[in-house]
């Protein structure tokens, strides 16, 4: 039952001080004996009286309880609005003041007296757009927002600690993904359980849970919920590498799984592979948390599948060798759906592409700088040899004749200058490898010897190439300007 919304309006008459000093009840209002007549009547048909309060997204209180508001910087006694009051601005209760908090836990040991068996508190956040927002009051004021919160809701669970207190919240925000009101993850606060909020109408028209998309149309609530439960398994459970899922047909026998997991096993990018039955599934912790240790009260049936459970090599740090794995595992028979974090993996490929990219600029400023001082270096080598070099032109030697020592002992350089080079580049690849796995794409024994021969020869080549051009210089010079340059 929703006794307290969002707007901060009760739907029961409040007996407590601070209740009757707000009067937020409906006209409609449920006394409180009338309430508490109803709690008994669930509970004698076998049901558990769940009260939902919203807690300091409240836009009522605040006008009525001037110790118990967000107030306005500069200014204790102005009322903060977290907009434009005419364009919809609410102001909201403090989760630092002490009174604020009193006026929540008051109406929530007054539910559990009058016979509730549970409460799902919403609204325990900040604001997230607190321009202007004087917030950090009272005794509290030391704390951060997530102490603070988890303050409250220790508060609240010590009034009845056998009675289940649910926290709901969007699924972004227990994901760890949108945190912003929270100061981290709400999963932390020490509730009983959590209750994403899968409702449509407050995700929007399209459901996006890692990389799965629902709609109303054509998705369950099973279907829904063993995404959100996958997705937040998922959160908690992301390692070095990626872990992707791969949910099975219900039906299969033990035979047809065995021959999945033989090919799984085959695939060069699985590290590891682990069957996880759905009835497992449906026993651990965080199915319960979500659901309470009576979730088929909620669901006819267990939405979960058997599954194998995959941890990938570090070669999933590529995203078109990772798309191309999961298409294939898509494709196998018995398959029904793969997934895998998304979001890790984009920020994983992100990661790999900004580090490549200032590997590259870097490189790029080293060899520009590498490329000025060799070509300064052979030049003035050259330079030093100019009477050298017009002498033999005076006895009649050929061009190439001139060209040939220089020539022979630039390239002997620049072959001593790769292999050099290729040995300190192997030995930086080596550490890192052995330091950072995941993200050594590159460390493949093939690709590796490219880039090796490419560095010798591109000594050889750059040596050979600044040597020719000096020389030609001096060698077509006249023999007045040689003595003059």
């Amino acid at each position: 039952m929703e006794l307290k919304t969002e707007t901060g309006a009760l739907h029961y008459a409040s007996e407590t001080d601070l209740g009757k000093a707000v009067g937020a009840q409906t006209e409609d209002a449920l006394t409180l004996a009338a309430l508490t007549d109803a709690f008994a009547a669930m509970r004698e048909a076998g049901l558990t009286p769940v009260a939902r309060l919203f807690a300091f997204k409240d836009a009522t209180a605040p006008k009525k309880l001037a110790d118990a508001k967000i107030t306005t910087t500069g200014h204790a006694d102005w009322t903060w609005y977290d907009g434009d009051p005419q364009n919809g601005g609410k102001p909201w209760l403090n989760p630092y003041s002490d009174a604020a908090q009193t006026y929540i836990v008051s109406l929530a040991e007054e539910l559990y007296t009058a016979g509730a068996g549970a409460l799902l508190l919403d609204g325990v956040c900040f604001p997230t757009q607190t321009a202007q927002a004087q917030l950090a009051v009272g005794n509290n004021a030391a704390l951060s927002k997530a102490e603070v919160l988890k303050q409250f809701i220790t508060r609240v669970h010590n009034l009845r600690e056998d009675a289940p207190l649910l926290l709901c919240g969007s699924v972004n925000a227990f994901l760890g993904n949108n945190t912003a009101g929270f100061d981290g993850n709400p999963r932390d606060f020490g509730c009983t359980a959590i209750v994403p909020d899968l409702r449509l109408s407050a995700l929007g028209k399209r459901l996006v849970i890692g990389d799965k998309k629902f709609t109303p149309s054509d998705e369950t609530l099973a279907d829904i919920t063993a995404a959100a439960v996958a997705a937040l398994k998922v959160a908690d459970t992301l390692q070095e590498s990626i872990a992707v899922t791969v949910e099975l047909k219900n039906g299969l026998s033990e035979a047809q799984k065995e021959t999945i997991s033989k090919r799984l096993t085959a695939e060069e990018m699985v590290a590891t592979i682990a069957y996880s039955a759905k009835e497992e599934k449906a026993e651990e912790e965080e199915f319960r948390k979500m659901f309470g240790s009576s979730f088929e009260e909620i669901l006819p049936e267990n939405p979960l599948l058997d599954s194998f459970e995959l941890t990938l090599t570090s070669a999933s740090s590529d995203k078109e060798l990772l798309d191309s794995f999961i298409a294939a595992a898509g494709r196998i028979e018995g398959v029904d759906r793969v997934s895998y974090p998304a979001l890790m993996a984009e920020r994983l490929h992100a990661t790999v592409n900004k580090i490549r990219l200032v590997l590259l600029l870097f490189g790029g400023a080293l060899l520009v700088i590498s490329l000025i001082l060799l070509g300064n270096t052979i030049r003035l080598a050259i330079f030093s040899k100019r009477y050298l070099i017009n002498t033999m032109k005076l006895v009649g030697a050929t061009k190439w004749f001139i060209m040939r020592p220089f020539l022979g002992s630039s390239l002997t350089q620049g072959i001593l200058a790769g292999t050099a080079a290729s040995a300190l580049f192997g030995l930086a690849v080596y550490g890192l490898n052995e330091a950072v796995p995941e993200l050594m794409t590159i460390a493949e024994a093939g690709k590796i010897a490219i880039i090796l021969g490419s560095m010798i020869a591109g000594g050889i080549i750059i040596s050979g190439l600044f040597t020719f051009a000096a020389l030609n210089k001096f060698i077509n010079m006249k023999s007045n300007k040689i003595y003059l340059y």
